[in-house]
Formats: C-alpha cells, structure tokens, sequence
C-alpha cells in the first residue's frame, strides 16, 4: 500500500492518492510523601478526602490527595472517573493510576474515563495511566483514558498511557505537547470507533519526543484521527510505529492540517489505502525536514 495519501496540495513527498469521505503551585505539585508506594482508591463522584482511601469502600475523592497518600512509585485504582477541572497548573507525577476491575459504566452505557479535564493546565510526569482493559471484557462501549476540554496538557518523562479498548485520548478545543513518554496497546479491531488520539474542535498535538505504538482498530487512523478541519498535528521528533488501521490511514488519518519536519513513521500498515498517512480535503500540510516514513 501506499505510505501517505491526500485529496489535494503540495507534499515533498512522492507517494500520493486520492480518498473523498469527510496558584497556589505548592498544592499542585505532587510532593513526595512518606507513605511511599501505597495502593489508593479514589471514587471522583462519591469519594471524600477524609476517608483513608486503603480500599473500595472507603475511597478519596481528589487525584491530590489520593497521590499524596500513594507517595512515589504508588498504585491509584479508580472505582470512578476523576474529575481535575480549572486547575491553572497541576502535576501528576511518579504513579499508576489504573482502572478498577470491572470498571462500572456511566449512564450512557460506557466504560468510564478515567481522567475528565477541564479548563486546566496538566503535566502527566513518569506517571502510567492504565485502562486495564484485559480485565474489563469484551467492551465495545469503552472511553478513552483521558478526555480533555479547553486543556493544555503536557506528557513528559517515563509516562505511559495504555490499555485502552477505545481511545488513549479524546481532546476537545485542547493542546497536548508530547516530549517523551509512550502511547500503546489501545484499541480492538472490532471497535470501529478505536483510535489513540482523537481530536476535535481546533485541538493542537505536538509531538517532540516519544513514542505511538501498537494500536489496532477497526476503522482509520490508529494513532491519530481527526475529521475537524481546524485541528491541528505537529511532528518534530519521535517514533510512531506498528499501528493498523482497517480502513484507510494506518497511522494517520487527518482533515486538519499536518506539519511533520522530524521523527520517525514507520512499520504501520492498513487494509486500504495508505499505510502511513491519508490526508483529506486539506492543502496546507508539510513533510519533510528530517523525518523519516519508510516500510509502511
């Protein structure tokens, strides 16, 4: 298959088709705690920040307290969603925070995010944010790890953001900077609404550094999709790699505009069209500089 298509403009690229669809910063920096390496439960609805967290029944209610209580190297299980909204600057650093077993659904029938973040300004430090999605069945009403609106949010370090039977990440009119860290094993190839970063609403990922790796799914564009016209992607470094996409764009599949200068692409694969990159209805995108897209 192809590497990269697009409807219409100009590329320095060779291989292109066509497809036609459509403060108080003391309180909010994690700070290390002599209770090193607990396991915490937090409940985001029904918790309190008076309970002692040590187990379900008794959960916190905010992702501070519960790292404070977890200490360094902690595990926070999520019994439901946390909720960090209108934080002007956050950090979340040196944890697990997974998923409960047989995470409960919300009223739409889906499993729970486990990070809603609104407003707000979010590091994500050596932090894993873990779906658990082997112990959650064969879920096709999953949500994404970390839904994100009018956010700025920064993933850096050792983070990983993985298991995940839908999406890594679901941003609205938000800005994520990725600098290091890993994206993988998100998505099933019989969940046609699978991606690892979903984008909507102007939203703005640049990746500098890091890596997006084997996510599979049933649609297009495993690692990042968008159909919003003002969204925006931008490469400067890092690797994306072993993703599939069943339809068109193996790794990519963007309306919005796309600027890669750096970084790697390389090894995804689709059943159509495009084993790298599809770009649609879109003319002002770059490729080129330093990156490297080969054995798509």
């Amino acid at each position: 298959f192809l590497g990269i298509c697009m409807i219409v403009g100009f590329l320095p690229v060779s291989a292109l088709a066509v497809d036609d669809p459509m403060d108080n910063s003391l309180e909010n920096v994690v700070p290390t705690s002599p209770s090193v390496g607990r396991e915490v439960w937090i409940d985001g609805r029904d918790g309190n920040d008076e309970n002692s967290g040590a187990s379900i029944d008794d959960p916190v209610r905010t992702i501070q307290k519960a790292m404070k209580l977890a200490g360094e190297g902690g595990t926070i299980i999520v019994k439901e969603q946390i909720t960090i909204e209108k934080e002007p600057d956050l950090t979340l650093e040196n944890v697990t925070i997974k998923r409960m077993d047989e995470y409960p659904y919300d009223s739409r029938g889906r499993l729970g995010r486990i990070l809603y973040i609104s407003e707000s300004t979010v590091t994500l430090k050596n932090v894993v944010i873990d779906g658990n999605m082997d112990k959650q069945g064969d879920n096709w009403g999953a949500s994404p790890l970390i839904w994100s609106y009018k956010s700025k949010l920064t993933i850096s370090g050792k983070t990983e953001l993985r298991n995940d039977a839908l999406k890594a990440m679901e941003l609205r009119d938000s800005d994520v900077t990725m600098e290091d860290g890993e994206i993988y094993n998100i998505g099933k190839l019989n969940n046609g609404n699978s991606r690892g970063i979903e984008l909507y609403d102007g939203s703005q990922f640049t990746m500098k550094g890091g890596s997006i790796h084997d996510i599979k799914v049933a649609d297009s564009g495993a690692a990042f999709y968008t159909l919003d016209e003002n969204s925006k992607l931008i490469m400067t470094g890092g690797e994306i790699y072993d993703n599939h996409g069943k339809e068109s764009g193996g790794a990519i599949y963007f309306r919005g505009t796309i600027e890669i200068t750096g970084g790697k692409i390389y090894n995804n694969s689709t059943g159509k069209n495009a084993g790298a990159i599809m770009i649609v209805n879109s003319t002002d995108n770059f490729i080129g500089g330093t990156a490297e897209i080969y054995g798509n």
